[in-house]
């Protein structure tokens, strides 16, 4: 079962959408933003300044698999890319499965 982790507003959603978009909003959260839970985010903008360099997508890619398992172990990642496609901006396509579900997804995010 493939689904897409694209949401309408005011949308219920159970199952795997839920966890999903749990996901991609933990993911896209700076972290300490949040004040019922200063843990909850990733904080990718601050790779922005790093340089563009293997060792940044590797730390990018440690820091999601971290929040991954942390957060969100119902959550099993099949790949991650990281790419920059400007100085300023990072690119991630993620693949991922929603284990109890059986359910894959592509999350792509340029910031």
């Amino acid at each position: 079962m493939d689904i897409s982790p694209s949401y309408i507003d005011n949308q219920t959603l159970t199952g795997a959408d839920a966890v999903l978009q749990q996901y991609e909003i933990a993911l896209f959260t700076t972290s300490g933003s949040w004040g019922p839970d200063p843990t909850f985010g990733f904080s990718l903008e601050y790779y922005l300044s790093e340089p563009n360099t293997p060792q940044t997508a590797t730390a990018i890619k440690s820091a999601i698999v971290a929040v991954t398992k942390s957060k969100f172990p119902q959550i099993q990642i099949e790949s991650i890319k990281i790419s920059r496609p400007t100085q300023y901006q990072v690119s991630i396509d993620l693949r991922v499965v929603v284990v109890p579900y059986g359910a894959k997804a592509l999350i792509q995010k340029t910031i």
